[in-house]
């Protein structure tokens, strides 16, 4: 212990060692470069480089946070975010690859939401239900694609359409009811 801190540091465990402090005080561990964590003999598992980011699998990394690894794996989850029912995560098609797919997945029956400038509960713009089914504008899609719409399709351009089905304009494969006010027919 230094100065009046009261506390130790040392090492101890009976089947492995940890850091301990008596009491409740800060562990602070500094370095003038990089802070280097290994496991299995000298491999190296985590680094904190001299800028703060954070490699786990590089020793370069190259964001805030950047998850890398090379081993051959199939269907692969990168990034993990758990909670005590269920988890969210970054998968990897094929990490060897040169052009893999990268999948945002769920596990079990849970939806995946998509809500910019808020929270789910306040400011959800797209549902993908567990079964697959979409909703734009509401939280419970009914069809494949489910769209609650509050304003319009506009023309997309000279010739364009907002909504096309069925390859041709003169095409009738697409009916639809209009309620309310109907702006720009013509």
């Amino acid at each position: 212990a230094s100065g009046n801190a009261g506390g130790y540091f040392g090492l101890s465990g009976a089947n492995g060692h940890y850091i301990n402090t008596s009491a409740q005080h800060d562990i602070c561990v500094r370095s003038e470069s990089n802070l280097l964590f290994s496991s299995g003999g000298a491999i190296e598992r985590l680094r904190i480089d001299s800028n703060g980011e954070v490699g786990i699998g590089t020793v370069n990394p190259n964001a805030p946070l950047d998850v890398f690894t090379n081993t051959a794996a199939t269907n692969k989850d990168l990034f993990m975010v758990r909670s005590a029912t269920g988890a969210f995560a970054v998968q990897c098609s094929s990490v060897t690859a040169s052009n893999p797919t990268w999948a945002l997945r769920t596990f079990g029956s849970e939806d995946l939401v998509f809500s910019p400038g808020g929270n789910a509960n306040t400011n959800e713009a797209v549902r993908i239900k567990s079964d697959g089914k979409v909703g734009i504008g509401l939280t419970n899609p009914a069809h494949d694609l489910d769209v609650y719409l509050n304003g319009r399709f506009n023309q997309l351009g000279a010739g364009g359409y907002g909504v096309l089905v069925g390859g041709s304009f003169s095409q009738t494969a697409f009916n639809f009811a209009v309620t309310g006010d109907v702006v720009g027919q013509g």
